[in-house]
Formats: structure tokens, C-alpha cells, sequence
């Protein structure tokens, strides 16, 4: 039973329900792709949801020591920090004896880039930086390529291009949550040109996603059927800019960015492969 000082949700759980899709479709896609579930497909789905869910007693103490968060969270964030630490450490002790210690060279961009944020969380910046999320994603996206490995036993190199994959999803995902809600401030009617305009980055880049799928679909590197995940998601990038979000809660925008990504995901999962 956890002692009722240390129940604070908002210390122990990321409150943003679209990171939970950032992280689990890649991992969920890997494990699919890997094609097998056994014992060390468990180890790592408990240590790298383990190893997500530090960042968050993680960045409330950096907060609290910057001076953002009252001391009383304190030992909630320790007791959470250390419980998810213990998690991890011996899932990870399991993927070591397993053999795939080998996967374990994926954590050093995710330590470089949590790095990078909670220094932005020390001097209170850290809100609004697309470049520093999109390669938060990247590293979240290496769940991809470290489910296939595991789940198959082992390295295939086609592990990469499905990490260059995944990344680009989550990328475009993030760039275009960034346009709508951009479009939550009042302002006069735009003309489809201006919508349009303004959504150029999601566009151009779920654009160019699709396209490289489809000729990586020609070429017979990946399923061709993996284009209509992609397709989809420009579809959505689309309506996104042609029907701004003006007046919407944050709240309303993350969970139809949710259901994209869901969607998303699951068209990746049913096509890749086939």
C-alpha cells in the first residue's frame, strides 16, 4: 500500500495524454513488426514504460529546485523517481541476461535529450520548443527498432528504417499539434490560401512522408499497403489546416491529435509487413 503522502498523480503520472501515444505506438509497432512475444518482449515494454515514466517526478524536482514547485512534492517526486528507477534497472538486468543488452546503446540519445529539457526546465524555456519535442519523439520513436529486435531475436537492420519511419509520424504529429493550437487565438477569417499557408510545415513534411513511402513501396523496401498509414495522417494534417481549431480547449485538440495518432498507428501496424 503507498502511503497517502506520496499519491500525488501530477507528480507520478505525465498529465499530457498525447506523450502516452508518442511512446507506445512506436513500441507498439516494433512489437508487432518483431513478429514474436516471449519474456524479453516483456522486460522491455516494463523498462522503457518505466524509464518514460521517470521524466516526470524527474522534472518536478528540477522545478522544485528552481523554485516553480512547493518543497511538500518533494518526496512524492523521490519515492516515484526511485520506484520507476528500481523498475527499470531490473527489467533492464533481464534484457542483459537475455542477450539484448545490445539495445541498451538506445538510451543515450534519450539521456542526452532529457538532459537538454530539464535544463530548459531550470530556467523556466521550456514551453514552445518544437525543435527540442520533435527529437524527443525521435528518441521515443527507438522503441520501434528496439521491439523488432527483441521480438525477433535479433538485429536487423531494417530496424533503423523503421525508427526513420515512426519518427516521421510522430514528427509530423508534432508540428501540426503546434499549428492548431496556434489556431486557438481569435482572429478575422482567413482565406483557404492563408489556412493553408500557415499549415505549410505539417503539410510539407506529411507530404514528403508520403511520397518517400510510396517509392520505398515501389522500390519493394516496405509493404506498399504502409502508404495509407501515411496517407492518412496528411489527411488529417489537411483538414487540420483547412478547419482551424478557434476556440477550442487545449484539452479538445490533444484528444483528436490522440485519435490521430491512434489511427495512425494502427494503419502502420495492420500495413507493415504484408
Amino acid at each position: 500500500m503507498i502511503p497517502q503522502r506520496f499519491r500525488n498523480r501530477r507528480v507520478a503520472l505525465p498529465y499530457d495524454h498525447g506523450a502516452y501515444a508518442l511512446f507506445l505506438g512506436p513500441l507498439v509497432i516494433g512489437l508487432v513488426a518483431g513478429g514474436r512475444w516471449h519474456i524479453a518482449c516483456v522486460y522491455l515494454v516494463v523498462a522503457s514504460s518505466a524509464a518514460f515514466l521517470m521524466r516526470q517526478p524527474l522534472t518536478v524536482l528540477v522545478m522544485i529546485s528552481g523554485g516553480r514547485r512547493t518543497p511538500a512534492d518533494r518526496p512524492a517526486a523521490w519515492f516515484w523517481l526511485l520506484a520507476y528507477g528500481a523498475v527499470a534497472a531490473s527489467h533492464v538486468t533481464g534484457l542483459v541476461v537475455r542477450g539484448h543488452g545490445y539495445v541498451l546503446h538506445l538510451a543515450v540519445p534519450g539521456a542526452l535529450v532529457a538532459g537538454w529539457h530539464l535544463a530548459l526546465v531550470r530556467r523556466r524555456a521550456e514551453r514552445r520548443q518544437m525543435l527540442l519535442e520533435v527529437l524527443a519523439v525521435g528518441v521515443l520513436a527507438l522503441a520501434a527498432p528496439a521491439g523488432l529486435w527483441i521480438g525477433a531475436e535479433s538485429y536487423d537492420p531494417m530496424g533503423w528504417l523503421l525508427w526513420v519511419l515512426v519518427w516521421a509520424g510522430s514528427a509530423t504529429a508534432v508540428v501540426h499539434a503546434y499549428l492548431r493550437l496556434s489556431q486557438r487565438r481569435p482572429a478575422e477569417a482567413a482565406s483557404v490560401t492563408a489556412r493553408l499557408w500557415a499549415g505549410r510545415q505539417g503539410l510539407a513534411a506529411a507530404t514528403l512522408h508520403l511520397l518517400v513511402v510510396l517509392a520505398l513501396g515501389l522500390a519493394g523496401v516496405v509493404s506498399p499497403w504502409l502508404a495509407i498509414a501515411f496517407g492518412i495522417q496528411l489527411a488529417d494534417v489537411l483538414h487540420g489546416s483547412l478547419v482551424p481549431a478557434r476556440g477550442r480547449s487545449p484539452k479538445s485538440i490533444g484528444m483528436r491529435l490522440l485519435f490521430g495518432l491512434v489511427l495512425f498507428t494502427l494503419a502502420f501496424v495492420l500495413a507493415w509487413g504484408r
